[in-house]
């Protein structure tokens, strides 16, 4: 039922895409997507566990989520630039920066949105019936296979998907909001597609700030159509954050640790 729920909750964000005008124009069609937030948090706001949107620490979340998300992937790039896995130009021009502004407005709400279906609806409704470890796997699952249509997927793209879903998941259980996984999220897919210009989950790049070009002898560096998620060095670099985040998650939640906060408080 929950994941019925939740295709019923997909379809809902992609209804206005049924607009010529939205469909036509990508930065609508990102925007539209925060209909289905409203709805989401309108219905379920009474429910904790998946309407994470606490303000306590809204702004600090937020602000490290996405300065996070940008670094990360600014760094993931650059190591396939030196790799020789994309030509880059540098495109910038300041009658784009309304553009860009668009698109960074938009992918805030994307980022969101996707992250409020997985990791707030999907995942908080297992949460509920405390099954942790099911509500990880399951939501990661269901984030990896809802990409499976997009341009370019292959098997080390949908592992990467995975291995990105699953440390979302951790991160949400470590700060008990969707504030810095959906800032995250939202600032991973604009430094792919505006700033650096590459492809984004399939979607072809904007080409407003860098325009990285794949060279096609290097798929594994580049990840070809889909995008840097589809190449190896994400996937190295997807697997070291998910070790690191799930030791600190685990560390903060040992039995210890826990006994001694219960002491400060």
């Amino acid at each position: 039922m929950i994941l019925f729920l939740a295709f019923l909750w997909a379809l809902i964000s992609e209804l206005p895409s049924l607009i010529p005008a939205i469909e036509q124009n990508l930065w609508l069609s990102l925007y539209s997507e925060g209909i289905a937030i409203g709805l989401l948090w309108w219905h379920y706001r009474s429910q904790d566990e998946v309407i994470l949107f606490a303000r306590k620490s809204l702004k600090q979340l937020y602000l490290i989520g996405f300065l996070s998300g940008i670094v990360w992937f600014s760094f993931i790039w650059l190591i396939c630039v030196l790799l020789k896995g994309f030509q880059v130009t540098f495109l910038f021009k300041w009658t784009n920066l309304g553009q860009i502004l668009l698109y960074l407005g938009g992918f805030m709400v994307q980022g969101m949105f996707e992250e409020l279906l997985c990791r707030g609806f999907i995942m908080g409704k297992i949460l509920q019936k405390n099954l942790p470890i099911t509500a990880i796997v399951v939501n990661s699952l269901c984030f990896a296979f809802a990409h499976c249509a997009n341009d370019g997927i292959n098997l080390l793209a949908w592992i990467n998907l995975l291995i990105f879903a699953l440390t979302m998941s951790i991160l949400r259980l470590q700060t008990e909001s969707l504030w810095l996984i959906g800032a995250f999220h939202s600032a991973w897919n604009f430094a792919e597609g505006v700033i650096f210009g590459t492809s984004v989950s399939g979607i072809a790049s904007f080409d407003l700030i860098f325009k990285s070009v794949s060279r096609k002898n290097h798929p594994l560096i580049n990840g070809g159509i889909f995008g840097i998620e589809a190449s190896i060095v994400d996937l190295i670099c997807g697997i070291a954050l998910l070790i690191i985040v799930s030791y600190r998650y685990y560390i903060k939640s040992s039995p210890a640790n826990l006994h001694k906060m219960d002491q400060q408080d």
